[in-house]
């Protein structure tokens, strides 16, 4: 079945919703859970991507912070 636009202005109201109201409702609504997982998803993903950068720069930090200071040291004194 297709879902139309035109369910969307269908009368909502109603005291008996006809099958194509169902159909569009239950669509809408496994839409919206299907969107919300996917952006939980990539969510996900981008913070432990983030998190993994970040210990990669404080190793960085950890292991370039004495040279960068023993370097600068000499130019200051």
């Amino acid at each position: 079945m297709e879902l139309l636009k035109t369910e969307t202005m269908s009368d909502w109201n109603a005291p008996r919703l006809r099958d194509d109201q169902v159909w569009y409702a239950a669509m809408d609504a496994t839409s919206l859970i299907a969107i919300q997982t996917k952006k939980r998803d990539a969510t996900t993903t981008y913070q432990r991507g983030f998190l993994e950068l970040e210990k990669c720069f404080e190793g960085i930090l950890e292991y370039a912070e004495p040279i960068y200071f023993k370097l600068t040291a000499g130019a200051i004194n």
